[in-house]
């Protein structure tokens, strides 16, 4: 394989002969960029059209490795779902309780496990009043049935 020494570039020549070695090599993205594949995971485009807003001047992007792979600048590609009413979907792969540092888990457990019984205790609470106030209810309205002897039933 040729290594183009100027940029540090693989040859085109190379790589369309083994295209398996861009799938199994770790590709050195500028920081800021994201190859086509990732920003299609991220939007609801197809690497394909990402490429061509990259061409059409849409968003921000280039081509790296002598020609042969294409990278989005995720800024750029970002604002110009914004301008569409669309959103991408950052940060998929981490959760946000994967985010938080190890001390704060059991806390957050804690604050959830609380919060669970606080809500039964006043589930609990707010039956038995209205369970009260129904039986006064019913206590107030019924009243005896009296019969007299001059009155027909």
């Amino acid at each position: 394989m040729i290594l183009d020494s100027r940029e540090n570039h693989l040859d085109s020549r190379d790589m369309a002969k083994n295209k398996d070695f861009i799938k199994n090599s770790e590709i050195d993205i500028p920081l800021g960029f994201l190859t086509l594949k990732e920003a299609a995971e991220k939007t609801d485009y197809t690497p394909d059209y990402i490429g061509q807003l990259i061409r059409a001047g849409k968003i921000e992007g280039k081509q790296i490795y002598s020609s042969v792979a294409w990278v989005a600048n995720e800024h750029s590609l970002k604002q110009y779902l914004e301008a569409r009413g669309k959103d991408m979907s950052f940060d998929t792969d981490i959760s946000a309780f994967e985010q938080l540092p190890e001390y704060m888990r059991p806390l957050l457990y804690l604050v959830i496990a609380a919060s669970v019984v606080f809500i039964v205790i006043l589930l609990h609470v707010l039956s038995v009043a209205v369970d009260h106030a129904l039986s006064r209810s019913y206590e107030e309205t019924s009243r005896p049935i009296t019969v007299s002897n001059d009155q027909p039933l």
